[in-house]
């Protein structure tokens, strides 16, 4: 296995671990879309099949922008 072909498969399951690691600690990490996305990409991720989690990512970070944008208009 590459090094390339490692962190593919990396990447989702560490979704997947995040989600699983937060259930447990009662938190909510995820939206109810995102929680959706996770029950294909992990398993796509396993496969080494990555584009399921593209639009965790991009949802993730552009959320995260807002909120930052969103704190310091305040």
């Amino acid at each position: 296995m590459t090094a390339l072909q490692l962190v593919n498969t990396a990447t989702p399951i560490g979704f997947g671990l995040a989600y699983f690691i937060a259930k447990g600690l009662h938190k909510n990490i995820y939206e109810a879309e995102q929680v959706e996305n996770l029950k294909s990409a992990v398993p796509m991720g396993i496969l080494n099949i990555v584009e399921g989690v593209i639009q965790l990512r991009i949802h993730g970070g552009f959320m995260h922008g807002l909120r930052v944008y969103w704190r310091k208009k305040r």
